[in-house]
């Protein structure tokens, strides 16, 4: 249960359950990327779909909550990018197989990192029936910004003409990315990331890190999950490493440098740290009531506002990009561009 293991998402699940049999059909968890949105709707589907639920817990006794820890419950549904396999829980990945399609087809292409509008079609199939041992039937969305135009209008039945008994649960760390038709059909739920203080100390209870590489992890800006993925890879050193050489070189953005981060980390990881830092060095400046470049070397308020809206770019192409180097080469050397252009001032 998420109350025990993350325990800054304990005051939304309480909120949550408090008066959970009036909660509304259509969900939407939203907050930033890496906090544990997707355990939180785990956690309220075992709820709906406890035999014998507990004031607001699953009874975690009877045939219900077996079947779910045993990912086989045919009243829980879950879609999800293929590419994002990794990143689920069992339970999750197990629930989520049944919709991926193309590996169905013994597809050899490489696995989607959208929600496609075939996986929607067999969910509104599966949700027009009854369910088949649970008093009602959920089904969990991970990032539902990952749905393509297609899919996000084959939703749209199923949150305007819900089955009885069903309950939709969708988690973004990007809701403005979604339809406004999506987002108005759904009741949306703002999930709090830790504070910096109760991250390191996540963080220390599963992991031996001094208190320097807490202290830096928490800077990152990247999500608890995030970084507990990160640590346990070995790749939390590279991470530290990129946030000293922007502290260092703040607007030196070299192509082959960033690049290897990119090799390192992952492109989204590297991206997000990037504009994590332009946008901490922002709010520093605002504080500061600096507004020039004192420096020579450094940034003006204007410079640091261009990178952040253009790594921000960067990010949501990735996903749709037909060549993630090409995308990742041409951000970095406009950033290039505007150092050059900078110093020539």
């Amino acid at each position: 249960m998420i109350k025990e293991t993350m325990v800054w998402l304990a005051p939304t699940y309480g909120r949550l359950t408090r008066d959970w049999a009036k909660l509304p059909h259509a969900l939407l968890l939203s907050g930033p990327e890496g906090i544990g949105k997707a355990d939180l709707a785990l956690d309220l589907a075992r709820l709906f779909l406890c035999d014998h639920p507990s004031g607001s817990d699953p009874c975690s006794a009877c045939t219900g909550c077996s079947l779910i820890e045993g990912s086989i419950h045919p009243d829980q549904h879950v879609l999800s990018a293929e590419a994002d396999e990794s990143l689920l829980n069992a339970t999750l990945q197990k629930h989520a197989e049944r919709y991926w399609l193309d590996r169905k087809g013994a597809s050899a292409k490489k696995p989607s990192d959208q929600i496609t509008v075939d996986s929607v079609r067999a969910l509104n199939e599966s949700l027009s029936s009854t369910a088949k041992i649970a008093r009602s039937k959920v089904a969990i969305i991970r990032n539902a910004d990952s749905l393509n135009r297609n899919a996000a209008n084959a939703l749209l039945k199923l949150l305007e003409e819900p089955t009885p008994n069903t309950y939709l649960i969708l988690t973004s760390a990007t809701t403005h990315r979604l339809p406004v038709t999506v987002r108005s059909r759904c009741a949306r739920i703002n999930c709090e990331a830790p504070d910096s203080e109760a991250l390191k100390t996540w963080l220390a209870s599963r992991h031996a890190l001094d208190q320097t590489t807490l202290e830096g992890l928490s800077q990152s800006g990247l999500g608890p999950l995030s970084l507990d993925r990160l640590v346990e890879k070995g790749q939390d050193q590279n991470l530290l490493a990129l946030w000293h050489n922007l502290k260092k070189d703040l607007g030196r953005f070299d192509l082959s440098v960033m690049m290897g981060y990119c090799d390192q980390l992952g492109p989204e990881i590297a991206l997000a740290v990037i504009q994590r830092f332009v946008e901490c060095e922002f709010r520093a400046r605002v504080v500061a009531g600096c507004r020039s470049d004192t420096g020579g070397e450094r940034w003006t308020r204007s410079d640091l506002i261009q990178a952040y809206y253009l790594l921000g770019d960067a990010r949501g192409r990735l996903g749709s990009a037909l060549d993630t180097q090409l995308c990742l080469e041409s951000t970095f050397s406009q950033l290039e561009t505007r150092q050059r252009q900078a110093e020539r001032v």
